[in-house]
């Protein structure tokens, strides 16, 4: 056997023994994976907030707060003056006045303390059902960015219109802004945010409560028509 021969023979062999390279593994978060927060959002939490809401000429401020527990299935949204939420507004448009909604057992009711009136706007198979937890789940992220001094994170969950919904840029997710464009942004004061139920007194039908809303509310469109944009679950946030 030729000194050529031998050579070739010991780099096959060479060759048939060397270890196969094997494929890198992939890292998380490497380029092409998806590695946007998801939204969170609580089962239940207390929350104060200032809003500003307006329809074309119209421009409305008030205050209020926000009781959230979707493990009791109910809700509670105080506002100082209803005129410009488009549910207590629809009944007392020209009247400065306190306006609760109260969503218990399906039932979406709609309070004015200081007149002592209240009425049944709709139920959960009209749409009128507590705001679902789950309703910012196909939301689009749309990155970080910065609103009132805060480093926070922005999604948009497309309904009839835009909702832009904002939180802390951490694992808290802490809720920051709920704006429904053009004609309702809500700031929430994350200082007086608390991971907490209802307190049972809240959610006390008045017993001057009246089956039905007045038949120029909104409530009677919601009652013949239902909703389209969350199901059963919500008439409420966002629309």
């Amino acid at each position: 056997m030729t000194v050529t021969s031998l050579l070739l023979l010991s780099v096959a062999a060479t060759a048939f023994c060397a270890p196969q390279r094997q494929p890198e593994p992939q890292t998380i978060g490497a380029p092409g994976a998806d590695t946007s927060p998801k939204p969170l959002w609580y089962p239940q939490f207390q929350v104060d907030f200032n809003e500003t809401m307006g329809l074309f000429f119209f421009q409305a401020r008030t205050r209020g707060k926000w009781w959230y527990d979707a493990v009791a299935g109910v809700e509670v949204i105080d506002r100082v003056n209803g005129q410009g939420d488009r549910y207590c507004g629809s009944i007392h448009p020209f009247t400065p006045t306190p306006c609760r909604h109260l969503v218990t057992q399906g039932n979406r009711y709609l309070i004015f303390p200081e007149l002592k009136q209240c009425c049944l706007c709709c139920v959960a198979a009209q749409g009128c059902g507590i705001l679902s937890r789950r309703w910012l789940d196909d939301a689009e992220f749309l990155g970080t960015t910065h609103l009132y001094g805060k480093e926070v994170y922005k999604w948009n969950k497309r309904g009839m219109q835009d909702n832009f919904y904002y939180t802390t840029a951490d694992e808290d997710q802490l809720p920051v802004e709920l704006y429904q464009v053009p004609n309702d942004r809500q700031t929430l004061d994350t200082s007086t945010f608390t991971p907490e139920g209802i307190t049972p007194d809240l959610i006390e039908v008045p017993r001057y409560c009246k089956p039905k809303c007045p038949l120029t509310s909104v409530c009677t469109f919601l009652r013949v028509g239902g909703n389209s944009a969350h199901g059963k679950e919500s008439i409420q946030e966002p629309f």
